[in-house]
C-alpha cells in the first residue's frame, strides 16, 4: 500500500468539484464554462447601458443581476444539488493507492456493504492536482475527488510521485 485516506462525503468537497468544473470547462453536473458567458454578457449590457446615459439604477440593477447568477451558480447551486442526493452525507469514501491503482470503498452510516471499485492508474483519462485535492478522472465530467487533508497513511507527495511515474503526461499540476 502506497497511502490510504478516508475522508467524509460533505458539502464542501463536492462544492470544491463543482467550482473546479465550472472554471476549468468540464462537462457533468457543473455544466463546463458556457454557464459563465451568460452573466458576462449581462455584465457587459449593464455597462453599455450606463455609457449610453441610461439611468445608473438600469445598468447597476443589470450588473448586480449578474454578479448575483455567478454567486448562485458558484456557491448555492453545488449545496442544492448535494442536499438532494439524499444520504449521501452519511457516506464515507476510503481509497488504497497502490503503485498501479487505487480502490475506493464507499462506506455507509446506516450499514450494508460497501460500495467497491478499483482501477488502474492507465485506466484513468487524467489526474489533476490542485493545492488542496487530486481529481483522478475515469470519464471527461466524472472523476475521484481527493482531499489532501484526509491522507491517514502515506503523503500527498506520495501519491503525486507516484501518479507523474505512472501517468506521464495525463497528471498536471494547477495551483
Amino acid at each position: 500500500m502506497l497511502c490510504r485516506v478516508e475522508m467524509p462525503t460533505n458539502e464542501q468537497t463536492f462544492g470544491r468539484f463543482y467550482r473546479y468544473q465550472m472554471l476549468h470547462g468540464q462537462g457533468g453536473e457543473g455544466g463546463g464554462r458556457g454557464n459563465l458567458y451568460m452573466p458576462l454578457l449581462l455584465a457587459l449590457v449593464g455597462v453599455f447601458s450606463l455609457v449610453m446615459g441610461l439611468p445608473v439604477w438600469v445598468g447597476g440593477g443589470i450588473i448586480v443581476l449578474a454578479l448575483a447568477f455567478v454567486v448562485y451558480m458558484f456557491y448555492v447551486r453545488p449545496g442544492t444539488i448535494f442536499r438532494k442526493k439524499g444520504g449521501i452525507a452519511l457516506q464515507t469514501e476510503v481509497y488504497i493507492f497502490t503503485e498501479t491503482g487505487l480502490t475506493r470503498s464507499l462506506r455507509s452510516e446506516e450499514g450494508g456493504l460497501p460500495d467497491n471499485s478499483s482501477m488502474r492508474y492507465d485506466g484513468l483519462t487524467r489526474a489533476v492536482e490542485t493545492s488542496r485535492d487530486f481529481y483522478l478522472y475515469t470519464s471527461r465530467s466524472q472523476a475521484y475527488l481527493v482531499d489532501k487533508e484526509y491522507f491517514t497513511n502515506g503523503t500527498p507527495d506520495d501519491l503525486r510521485d507516484c501518479l507523474k511515474k505512472t501517468m506521464g503526461d495525463k497528471f498536471k499540476q494547477k495551483k
